[in-house]
């Protein structure tokens, strides 16, 4: 499909981000995107930017530039309220564009594909099917992605939709990598690692091009935060398992802990699964550890100021993610390329230079990658396409 506009939907608890992409190219090229923050709060943002098309005028490639920006207030109880909201004031900024009204395909990006779906594609009954099926494996992601498909195809009657997965990235993992310590009965109900972050992986990799070296790790570092480690491009472990929730220490997830630990609150403290469910993924973390918040920027700034609670918390995160690269480092033989991306990861120079100095022991090289799991997306979606 030759010089089309792909809308890409990428929903988080309280966050949405939409973008839109003209593809037929060598890359896709961004039009427009908005961005939602604070979503079931009384206190939500609206982000837009519009972009030139310099591709378009040129003839070739080249990086666009923001044409406008503008930040509106709002309360949105949902994702697809804020999502109508959101289309509504594309539609006003970018007045005439054929584009803001009716794209010609949506990506949808799903954290969790579950056992069954292990392709990125399109999205018919029989997957949307699927993907309730696989609903318990990422309780807290999948409903809200549901509602969002929903939302768009009753918007967008006709205009074909496809699935992005997080989980497609991992699919090639090792056995030894891939498979849990638990009896095979277990395992063969899709008890096995997935991995996550796999649009982000997939758009540094493809970023890196042919210059990514034998042994590389990458640190998708943000609110979620995961590793991996590649061999020759192709993923061999990573940090996070069965869901999200798993590996190093998060915004406000706790990362891997010691099982008899939840076996210890359900005994003694009455916890059951949502009780721990809320513990894990809203309380812990960086969260947990500093007591004061999920924000790197804030526990930063505080640490700074002479907190030493958030000073720990900043040390504890750094040291888990030194560890998890020592740990590929075994697998891999060596490092020679640590690449950070993620929120945190391209943006906290303090963190990136004292995980590198932690790991000085390896001489590895270190990059930034700016993460883009939208523009990763539309060119999944052109190559659908054909």
């Amino acid at each position: 499909m030759q010089d089309a506009a792909v809308l890409t939907v990428n929903s988080g608890s309280s966050s949405l981000k939409l973008a839109w992409f003209r593809i037929g190219g060598a890359q896709p090229v961004p039009l427009c995107k908005a961005d939602m923050k604070g979503i079931g709060s009384d206190a939500g943002t609206l982000t837009i930017t519009l972009f030139t098309d310099q591709a378009r005028a040129n003839g070739a490639e080249s990086k666009p530039e923001a044409q406008s920006r503008n930040e509106t207030q709002g309360r949105w109880p949902d994702q697809p309220s804020a999502f109508d909201a959101a289309l509504q004031a594309v539609e006003k900024a970018a007045a005439g564009q054929r584009w803001a009204t009716r794209p010609d395909a949506i990506a949808h990006r799903i954290v969790h594909g579950g056992p069954d779906i292990t392709k990125h594609g399109p999205i018919d009954d029989r997957t949307r099917k699927l993907l309730e099926e696989a609903m318990p494996f990422a309780p807290l992601h999948l409903p809200i992605e549901l509602a969002l498909i929903d939302a768009t195809r009753t918007r967008f009657p006709g205009v074909p939709h496809f699935a992005c997965l997080d989980t497609v990235f991992h699919n090639g993992l090792p056995a030894v990598a891939k498979r849990f310590p638990l009896p095979e009965a277990l395992c063969q109900n899709g008890l096995h690692r997935y991995g996550f972050h796999g649009l982000s992986y997939e758009h540094t990799v493809a970023t890196l091009g042919e210059s990514i070296p034998a042994r590389t790790v990458i640190a998708h570092l943000g609110s979620g935060a995961s590793l991996a480690a590649l061999q020759d491009a192709k993923p061999m472990d990573t940090t996070m398992g069965l869901g999200p929730t798993g590996g190093i220490p998060m915004s406000s997830r706790s990362g891997d802990l010691d099982p008899t630990i939840l076996l210890y609150l359900m005994r003694e403290h009455d916890y059951d699964a949502d009780k721990l469910e809320t513990l894990l993924d809203r309380q812990s973390g960086l969260k947990g550890l500093s007591g004061l918040s999920s924000d790197v920027q804030v526990i930063q700034e505080a640490a700074d100021k002479g907190d030493a609670t958030a000073a720990f918390a900043l040390t504890y995160f750094v040291t888990a993610v030194a560890k998890a690269v020592g740990s590929f480092a075994a697998i891999l033989g060596g490092v020679d390329l640590l690449v950070f991306t993620g929120g945190v990861g391209e943006h906290s120079a303090a963190l990136r230079e004292r995980i590198a100095d932690k790991l000085g022991f390896l001489s590895l090289e270190t990059r930034v990658v700016a993460s883009d799991e939208n523009k990763q997306m539309a060119a999944h979606v052109q190559s659908l396409l054909g």
